[in-house]
């Protein structure tokens, strides 16, 4: 009697994995809702896009402010650099 029970347990169990895995992968999920949001989300960004581009293209830049003397007379901190000799052309040759 106990073999009885757990074929039809095993049986049912199968069932709920296979209509589970019906209405999981088989069964279409709104692809119109998906597209839709798909679509917003495209057009919000290329629209935020288009905005801060033309926020960009508003800037005007010049050169006048390098040849002011404040700039000019900056002086830098960085430390020297050193001339060093090259070393070997390979580096990766084997020397014997």
């Amino acid at each position: 009697m106990f073999h009885i029970i757990k074929n039809i347990l095993i049986l049912v169990a199968l069932l709920a994995t296979l209509v589970l895995g019906y209405f999981l992968y088989v069964r279409p999920i709104g692809i119109d809702d998906t597209n839709a949001n798909l679509q917003f989300e495209i057009t919000y960004k290329a629209n935020k896009f288009v905005q801060r581009l033309n926020e960009l293209k508003e800037i005007e830049l010049s050169g006048d402010i390098l040849a002011d003397s404040r700039f000019t007379s900056l002086m830098t901190f960085a430390p020297a650099i050193v001339s060093e000799p090259l070393g070997r052309e390979n580096p990766f040759e084997v020397n014997n």
